[in-house]
């Protein structure tokens, strides 16, 4: 359920909002929403790179499988911080899993 908020923005920034809600043909709530989605993957992404939040703390965070985080480092170029150990111990997991 959509919850109305008010949201103060500089004339530039309404600008920019607009500019790239006429380029996509969206409105700008839907822009507007898309951006803050696009802000909160950025952020986990920076926090990952940086060795402040763990893998599965930013897929927790961002409400998705692990693979798929995992699947938007590479996309992003980041290389996941995982050790051959805690890759070793993965694979042990899952074999105990199957």
């Amino acid at each position: 359920m959509s919850k109305v908020m008010s949201l103060r923005l500089t004339e530039h920034e309404k600008e920019i909002l607009k500019k790239l809600a006429d380029e996509e043909g969206k409105d700008l709530s839907t822009t507007a929403r898309e951006l803050i989605e696009y802000g909160r993957k950025y952020r986990m992404l920076q926090l990952y790179k940086d060795g402040k939040i763990s893998l599965g703390k930013a897929a927790q965070v961002l409400d998705m499988p692990l693979t798929d985080f995992i699947d938007l480092l590479n996309e992003f170029g980041i290389r996941a911080n995982i050790d051959y150990e805690d890759y070793l111990q993965g694979i042990k997991n899952l074999e105990e899993v199957w």
